[in-house]
């Protein structure tokens, strides 16, 4: 049987491994959680504040505002330790 040849074999370093992977930087991976938290708490915040309207509800601001940083911080809690595991 042939050797392998790949980065993981042993003896290669974690460094190593972890890049022939595909993995990200921990500056992209953040970027990533960053744009999985905001985009949908900013599409929820808008959807929220163009129909409440129509339902007899007026929402402020401040309320649209708050509504999106909470659905952004939950999604944050929820996907760290599923993007930024090691």
């Amino acid at each position: 049987m042939a050797a392998a040849t790949s980065a993981f074999d042993e003896g290669k370093s974690a460094v190593a491994n972890r890049a022939a992977s595909g993995r990200g930087s921990l500056a992209q991976r953040c970027i990533g959680l960053a744009a999985a938290a905001a985009l949908p708490a900013l599409f929820w915040a808008g959807l929220a504040a163009t129909t409440a309207p129509a339902i007899g509800f007026t929402v402020t601001t401040f309320a649209a505002s708050a509504f999106g940083v909470a659905v952004a911080l939950f999604l944050a809690a929820i996907c760290a330790p599923i993007m930024l595991r090691a």
